[in-house]
């Protein structure tokens, strides 16, 4: 899952105080100059807490569910999101379609709305409502 290669026009996220270059091109998310890629595109990410949060866009036809991880700024993944086949095994489950930090909360959703509040040092699911 985790490979190092070559790429040209990465998005670029401007993290001035924190010194570090970080950018992102399809399935691959760049730090500075290491370079980690993923199965999936990138849909977007969020740094925080010395780390960058990836959520990845799965197809449609793909059954990958648990697409949050967290990336240290030496690229070395430190967590991936609580899988909701161990919260919901019974449940709907789908990949989640955004993510949002604010007021020091990290939240993802998924098409049918249901947000997910993660906790940013271990990626365990804290709770869930949903989206009106």
């Amino acid at each position: 899952m985790v490979g190092v290669s070559a790429s040209t026009s990465f998005q670029k996220v401007g993290i001035e105080e924190m010194k570090h270059i970080i950018e992102f091109n399809r399935d691959e998310l760049r730090i500075d100059k290491k370079i980690m890629k993923f199965g999936y595109d990138i849909r977007d990410i969020k740094v925080m807490d010395n780390q960058v949060i990836v959520l990845l866009s799965i197809p449609f036809h793909e059954n990958e569910i648990d697409n949050i991880y967290a990336v240290s700024l030496d690229c070395k993944i430190n967590w991936r999101v609580e899988s909701l086949n161990i919260i919901s095994p019974d449940g709907d489950n789908l990949p989640y379609e955004n993510l949002f930090f604010h007021n020091g909360e990290l939240t993802a959703t998924d098409f049918y709305g249901r947000r997910y509040f993660i906790n940013i040092t271990n990626g365990r699911i804290e709770k869930t409502d949903i989206v009106k």
